[in-house]
């Protein structure tokens, strides 16, 4: 059931990777993006994605702004479970007339629904008895494979 994980599992972060770089001393990700001149119509990738509870789901979210910061076309998917690859596509549209594309933002996230961020027996499979070297515990766990942005 939803009872506590053991006392070793002090915090629970979802999985990320996403263009940006993390800051160590803040524990947190920076979503600064990366310099991106072209507009692509969409971004396609191959994931799986082992869900630890059913009412999980990973995501992906993907953006394009023009120099002032200003998003000229975005789109997000949330991913269901899916016991091997599948392919995935998240369209983008610009509208007419808007600026030149200066920044892409891409994440992928293992856990997008944060009832599922509680550390519980629901969330987390527990690392085996005694474990205290390589244990870990495991949540929802999204791989990712070819990414590729379509024009």
């Amino acid at each position: 059931g939803g009872t506590t994980v053991g006392k070793g599992c002090k915090n629970l972060t979802p999985g990320e990777l996403y263009l940006g770089t993390y800051d160590a001393s803040a524990k947190a990700a920076s979503y600064t993006g990366m310099t991106f001149a072209s507009r692509p119509s969409g971004l396609a990738f191959y994931y799986y994605y082992c869900v630890k509870n059913s009412a999980d789901y990973g995501l992906v979210e993907v953006s394009v702004e023009d120099a002032s910061g200003n998003v000229i076309a975005s789109g997000s998917k949330n991913l269901s479970a899916a016991a091997d690859y599948v392919l995935a596509e998240v369209p983008l549209e610009y509208a007419a007339g808007a600026a030149k594309a200066a920044r892409i933002f891409v994440k992928f996230k293992s856990s997008g629904n944060s009832s599922c961020w509680a550390i519980n027996n629901d969330n987390l499979s527990s690392p085996s008895f005694g474990n205290l070297t390589s244990g870990r515990f495991t949540g929802s766990e999204l791989f990712v494979d070819d990414i590729v942005l379509k024009y």
